[in-house]
C-alpha cells in the first residue's frame, strides 16, 4: 500500500531522512515503525486508563485485595490450605 507523507517541518524530514541513511534503513521504514510505535501507546493507555477505572469501580464497590479475601475465607472456614510438605 502507498501513501504521501508532506512534511511541513523540512528539518525534521532532513533529520529522519539522514538517521534513516546512516542506519541503512529506508524513511518509510522509520515511519512506519515510529507508527507502530505511537499506536501501540495509544493501545497500551486505554488498557491503563481500563484499568484503574475498574479499580476505581472495584474500591467504590467495596471490593477488597485478595490477600484479605483468602484470609478472610480460611477464617470463614469456607476454604483451607493444605500443604504438601
Amino acid at each position: 500500500m502507498k501513501a504521501t507523507v508532506a512534511f511541513r517541518d523540512e528539518a525534521l524530514y532532513r533529520a529522519i531522512r539522514l538517521r534513516a541513511a546512516q542506519d541503512g534503513r529506508q524513511i518509510r521504514d522509520v515511519i512506519e515503525e515510529a507508527l507502530r510505535a505511537w499506536l501501540d501507546a495509544r493501545e497500551e493507555k486505554e488498557d491503563v486508563e481500563a484499568a484503574t477505572s475498574a479499580l476505581e469501580e472495584y474500591g467504590r464497590e467495596g471490593g477488597e485485595d485478595a490477600e484479605a479475601f483468602f484470609r478472610r475465607m480460611v477464617a470463614e472456614g469456607r476454604i483451607s490450605y493444605e500443604s504438601d510438605r
